[in-house]
């Protein structure tokens, strides 16, 4: 927090920190309640870490063909280990965040938004094993000059992530391919292995899987699981596999300008908010000087723009979850940010992507200044809803709330 901010405003200091803290452990009380409920192995949530090769080679399988092969070795309650194993990965990552933002002195305020980990509702996904796989590709090239052996396993951490998950493609890769096209040494042989997981994509893309697919998926773990509790419905991330192309990015579209196309402007208005938020929060509140906010500020403004333009087709056709879609671009930022020098971090965008970016914050810092109400008003009330286009849901997942939904409405809350 800003030296400055915290000396003089220390009850604020204090009743922020305790907002940001209540409301995070009302999500996640919420979410886990959830989680915990009886026969959830068909939610999307579960489900998503079921996908296995049992029905053919397809995206998103290796986690659940491994999963699938841990359980023939011997049994355990399946939707508790996966229940375990997701928190435990949530809370690694959330650790690694934490730690590196006191030791680079950064307001620990930002990783409590609901757009960084303040979304417990999606803990049981497979998106926190892919931001821990993201955080160890990134550590292994964070050198100027990485080895080639730290390049050929920061690749294969790609590939494991892209087998886990193809979207790894539209957030992790790209800061992957930046830190190899900037090294000058071997740069044909950098080049080469930037664009490697490109080509796993076009494949994951051809073997996108069939409602066949999703038959022998259910059918494989109906035959190790007493009771077959696994059903071949229509509405589960292992259903998913067997939707058409046009069905599914018509359905991810409607889902995401709501029934009155507000979508459509409601959306990119909140991503320009978060841009603003997270761009000038940590410079304004962290213990840096002013060239130091300033380079802080740039190297988030270009990581964040950059992932979000990436990230437009999951915002819009491929996808229906804006909050996950989001947080992947925040997350991914922010992890960066920790690893790399923000100087590093800026170095590896062409001279026209920083001069164009350094023009939008001037703009956007004439027409809004930044301040330090605003941006704690900003912090307290932007929240995206995790699935479909939801103007209420988006309120409902801010700090404030979340929080007045739960003391108004505990039993329909929880």
């Amino acid at each position: 927090m800003h030296q400055s901010f915290a000396s003089n405003h220390k009850k604020l200091s204090l009743v922020i920190s305790l907002l940001l803290i209540a409301s995070f452990i009302v999500k996640l009380v919420k979410a886990t309640i959830a989680n915990l409920q009886a026969d959830l192995l068909n939610s999307f949530g579960y489900s998503e870490l079921l996908i296995n090769y049992e029905g053919g080679f397809v995206r998103r399988g290796l986690l659940g063909e491994g999963i699938f092969k841990i359980f023939n070795i011997g049994e355990f309650p399946l939707q508790l280990t996966l229940f375990l194993a997701c928190y435990i990965i949530f809370a690694g990552v959330a650790v690694f965040l934490f730690y590196r933002f006191k030791k680079l002195n950064y307001c620990w305020w930002l990783l409590l938004s609901p757009v960084v980990l303040n979304m417990p509702a999606n803990i049981i996904r497979k998106d926190y094993l892919l931001f821990a796989l993201f955080i160890a590709g990134i550590y292994l090239l964070r050198q100027a000059k990485p080895s080639t052996l730290r390049k050929l396993v920061a690749l294969a951490i790609v590939v494991v992530a892209l087998l886990i998950h193809e979207a790894f493609i539209f957030w992790g890769w790209p800061i992957f391919f930046l830190l190899l096209i900037a090294q000058r040494a071997n740069r044909p042989i950098n080049v080469a292995i930037a664009l490697i997981p490109l080509a796993l994509f076009g494949l994951l893309c051809l073997c996108k899987g069939s409602a066949e697919t999703s038959r022998l998926i259910v059918d494989s773990w109906n035959s190790i699981l007493p009771g077959a509790p696994i059903l071949d419905t229509h509405d589960s991330s292992i259903g998913a596999i067997g939707w058409e192309t046009s069905d599914a990015i018509k359905y991810h579209f409607f889902k995401n300008v709501g029934s009155n196309y507000s979508g459509i402007i409601v959306t990119p208005l909140l991503v320009l908010a978060i841009y603003y938020m997270l761009t000038n929060l940590l410079p304004l509140f962290s213990k840096q000087s002013v060239n130091e906010g300033n380079q802080t500020k740039l190297a988030v403004s270009l990581l964040f723009s950059l992932l979000i333009l990436c990230l437009v087709p999951m915002l819009t056709i491929l996808s229906c979850d804006t909050g996950r879609t989001i947080q992947c671009a925040t997350v991914a930022t922010l992890a960066t940010l920790v690893i790399l020098p923000p100087d590093r971090i800026v170095a590896l965008f062409p001279g026209c992507c920083v001069n164009n970016i350094n023009r939008l914050n001037s703009i956007l810092a004439k027409i809004l200044p930044p301040r330090y109400g605003l941006l704690l008003i900003m912090l307290l009330t932007i929240g995206v809803t995790p699935w479909f286009f939801s103007i209420y849901n988006d309120w409902a997942q801010s700090i404030i709330g979340s929080l007045y939904l739960a003391i108004t409405s505990p039993t329909t809350y929880f």
